[in-house]
């Protein structure tokens, strides 16, 4: 994607072959062909494939294995979570895949009006691809253009901050208001439980470290 790598196959397969080692390691990964897109695009598919995190203290814990036992604040966010955030953060990744507008206030700097930009459909204004909260605790900063350096900013927008329009998801709709209703309590308790989704083998798994 020229646009959110600022790069072109072409320039990235020329960067590749002027680099002895790389065409070392493509001619040894392939019978034929080198460096080429076509071989490009299967070594970093299977390099992705290869990137599973499934050993946090959540997973221990659904797993009923020693190291998932959780303590009590861990346990009540656990409940919060299941009750006022898995719509959007479902499954075992933690993402159901879709694309929603969470309420963001749009940056009139950066006119991104997210998938609508590909879809070309007003009916996608603002909407963004749900994340995966799988080592949220690790990747600051926070939203699609990084705008809050902590998940305490991130709760506190979803509980005070979100600003309607017409693609907003029905989710952050209440009785009550916009957003999502969290108490310290609560908020404390999601801290808590986003910490569990840490996978401290995955993180430190030299396979994927560049040095």
């Amino acid at each position: 994607n020229e646009v959110e790598m600022g790069e072109t196959m072409t320039g990235v397969i020329n960067k590749l072959i002027a680099d002895s080692e790389y065409q070392k390691q493509f001619e040894n990964a392939f019978e034929e062909g080198g460096v080429n897109a076509e071989n490009f695009l299967k070594a970093l598919s299977q390099f992705m494939v290869m990137m599973i995190s499934s050993n946090s203290k959540y997973d221990k814990f659904v797993r009923n294995e020693e190291g998932g036992e959780l303590t009590e604040v861990e346990a009540y966010g656990l409940t919060v979570f299941q009750q006022k955030c898995a719509t959007c953060h479902a499954t075992d990744l933690f993402t159901d895949g879709s694309f929603r507008n969470n309420g963001l206030p749009p940056n009139p700097q950066l006119n991104d009006v997210g998938r609508a930009e590909v879809s070309g459909s007003v009916h996608d204004n603002y909407k963004f691809k749900v994340p995966s909260l799988r080592n949220v605790a690790l990747t600051a900063p926070y939203m699609h253009d990084g705008r809050f350096g902590s998940l305490e900013s991130v709760l506190n927008f979803y509980a005070n901050g979100v600003v309607d329009s017409e693609t907003l998801d029905d989710s952050l709709r209440t009785d009550d208001g916009l957003g999502i209703a969290l108490n310290n309590e609560e908020k404390e308790g999601l801290l808590a439980f986003f910490e569990l989704l840490t996978d401290e083998t995955f993180i430190n798994d030299e396979r994927f470290s560049e040095y």
